[in-house]
């Protein structure tokens, strides 16, 4: 069964965005709160530190779309298998990089390995998403594939 975002963050978009980051970090099992701390530094930190590049503006703000989907779904529906769709933004992001900006970059370069980087930590996440949303879309699960510690 899926749970359900508490009453006082259903109105509290921080509150909501608050919980939902503490839930991934803090009481996801060991490995998957690894991996989503890989995915916010993949995105978020390098992306800034590639900030004046098209590349890392584009990654930080579809980062940032998804965190906002993700938390405006987790505040109406809980935490459910459908917060995957946040990432929809990466559908488009991991070809254009891949096809378009990669050729274009320095061989060896840091920027060059972060598109890697990008490339390959979204490829991933985007197949485990599109899987727990066919699930909740297709197949009506709502229960997510990943679980944590209850307090």
């Amino acid at each position: 069964m899926a749970t359900k975002a508490p009453a006082l963050v259903q109105d509290n978009f921080l509150l909501a965005f608050a919980e939902l980051t503490g839930i991934m970090i803090f009481r996801f099992p060991l490995k998957w709160a690894i991996w989503i701390q890989i995915l916010i530094f993949t995105n978020m930190i390098a992306g800034v530190y590639f900030i004046e590049t098209l590349e890392g503006k584009l990654a930080v703000g579809i980062f940032n779309m998804g965190a906002f989907t993700m938390t405006y779904l987790y505040q109406r529906l809980g935490f459910v298998k459908v917060l995957g769709i946040g990432h929809v933004g990466w559908i488009f992001l991991v070809p254009w990089i891949l096809l378009e900006r990669l050729p274009l970059t320095e061989d060896g370069s840091l920027f060059q390995y972060w598109l890697y980087a990008l490339i390959t930590v979204n490829s991933l996440c985007l197949y485990l998403d599109v899987k727990d949303v066919k699930q909740y879309l297709v197949d009506g699960k709502s229960t997510p594939t990943l679980k944590w510690k209850k307090e």
